[in-house]
């Protein structure tokens, strides 16, 4: 299945290990004929994707995103967001939390403010703003706003332990000794699919590992 027209999309985050992976499939993807990465920081593609490193599609912006403003989600249908950290990255729970909710929040709401349709997140399994634990409360609350915005589709990736191949931290290698990671290559080829079958059915989604791994099975060009 392919998109009516060619889709305009925004990658937030896509230096992260799902974010990098989003964008060097939609850059080999015909569905999408523009893809933006919104960051502080450019994203420099691995050698997996370097056949379309150089594309004429990629726009990258290197933004504060304290001071973000609509004009750097204007002109776009899609928007994927991979954005988030750790405590531990992020120094403390305060950074952690205005990394991981007032960010991905403020960039939603621009996105939206912009006449973006479909937004997709990369959250977490577990998610729950109701949580006693810091990560998944925050990411439950990030999912929640989301949604409170208006955007007409929405989907919500909630992948389980992500195998990050030779970039997995320790505690995710550890973890994997006892169960099985999803790739994160995976996580966003799911997401993709789901956007190019669904950016225009209005509702919420949210994907699992196994649909994450269905929607990537039936993506025809990675």
């Amino acid at each position: 299945m392919s998109a009516e027209k060619p889709l305009r999309a925004i990658v937030i985050g896509a230096t992260g290990a799902v974010g990098h992976h989003i964008t060097g499939i939609l850059l080999g993807n015909p569905n999408f004929s523009k893809v933006t990465t919104i960051g502080r920081k450019p994203l420099t593609l691995s050698e997996e994707y370097a056949s379309v490193a150089n594309s004429p599609k990629l726009e990258q912006k290197t933004v504060d995103f304290e001071n973000l403003t609509r004009e750097s989600f204007e002109g776009h249908d899609v928007v994927f967001c991979a954005l988030g950290t750790t405590r531990k990255d992020a120094g403390s729970a305060e950074a952690f939390r205005r990394i991981d909710f007032t960010y991905v929040d403020r960039a939603a709401q621009q996105c939206h403010e912009a006449g973006v349709k479909y937004f997709a997140y990369v959250s977490s399994q577990g998610a729950s703003a109701s949580s006693w634990f810091l990560y998944p409360q925050v990411k439950g609350q990030v999912e929640d706003a989301i949604k409170a915005k208006g955007f007409p589709t929405v989907a919500i990736a909630r992948p389980g332990l992500l195998d990050r191949g030779a970039a997995s931290r320790a505690v995710e290698r550890f973890a994997m000794f006892f169960m099985s990671g999803i790739p994160v290559r995976t996580v966003a080829a799911g997401l993709v699919q789901h956007c190019v079958e669904n950016h225009s059915r209005p509702g919420t989604t949210t994907l699992f590992n196994a649909e994450l791994k269905e929607a990537a099975a039936r993506m025809t060009t990675v």
